[in-house]
């Protein structure tokens, strides 16, 4: 057995953003264009939809709406950029350097920005980190944890957000994640009380099929399978996956763990 750690110094500067992108393909534009002027500095790329950061607001006191106007765009992007070197005399700092990037971005030919905001990270954060447990003070959520290609990322959220206003009209979709990454949390709210076995499992259904068999995605995918997600993995993951998977089980843990089913 081998191992290889890659290691990275802390970073000694970071700063963010808030953007309002002008719809959901320029998110795309935008993260290209960030990507392509910031390289690895682009520490996150961030994406909460306006009905995920509604709950946050209404949930922390503390909390405020991000841009000037008060109100709130479909979209958000939290952007942040970090180095892991001291600033040299007379270099643009990290903040500086980030206005920059918006700015050319802003001014790109298609126009992919709507607002923009600078100021505290950790204000920024605080509001991408409230949107949980704001969702979970607005009622009973049935949540997601899903991964795609990055290329369909947005087409997925249009997707599921288009036909889940047909399929439950009476539920709220939200969303929010590390767009970045592929990564996107696909949440369900509906009023406390309102939200039995049967009404979960149709969700369930609908929401891993579009998912796995018509974008290519992942069922799981930051945090694994477990006991939650393992009729999931028998239905979607395919007989090759699931045979590697009891032979590394075997060799590595042949014992019972949990609830483990070989």
């Amino acid at each position: 057995t081998e191992c290889t750690f890659e290691l990275s110094r802390r970073p000694v500067a970071q700063e963010a953003a808030l953007l309002a992108p002008r719809d959901d393909p320029a998110i795309d534009d935008i993260l290209m264009a960030m990507e392509a002027r910031m390289g690895s500095r682009l520490s996150a790329f961030e994406s909460m939809s306006m009905n995920a950061v509604r709950h946050a607001l209404d949930h922390v006191p503390g909390l405020r709406a991000p841009f000037a106007s008060g109100e709130l765009p479909e979209q958000i992007l939290l952007v942040e950029i970090s180095q892991d070197w001291a600033e040299m005399d007379g270099a643009p700092s990290l903040a500086d350097q980030l206005v920059s990037v918006v700015e050319e971005v802003w001014n790109l030919p298609d126009a992919p920005l709507l607002d923009a905001r600078f100021g505290s990270l950790s204000e920024m954060w605080a509001l991408r980190h409230a949107i949980s447990e704001g969702m979970r003070a607005a009622g009973d959520i049935v949540a997601f944890d899903l991964s795609f290609s990055r290329d369909r990322v947005n087409a997925f959220r249009k997707a599921a957000r288009e036909q889940a206003a047909i399929r439950f009209p009476m539920l709220e979709l939200c969303d929010f994640g590390h767009i970045g990454d592929g990564g996107v949390h696909l949440n369900f709210v509906a009023p406390c009380g309102r939200m039995d076995r049967a009404l979960r499992q149709e969700i369930e259904d609908w929401a891993y099929n579009l998912a796995v068999r018509e974008f290519d995605g992942s069922f799981s995918a930051e945090h694994g399978i477990g006991r939650k997600n393992q009729r999931i993995y028998d239905a979607f993951a395919t007989e090759g996956v699931k045979d590697f998977s009891r032979q590394f089980k075997a060799a590595v843990a042949p014992g019972r763990i949990g609830a483990f089913r070989p």
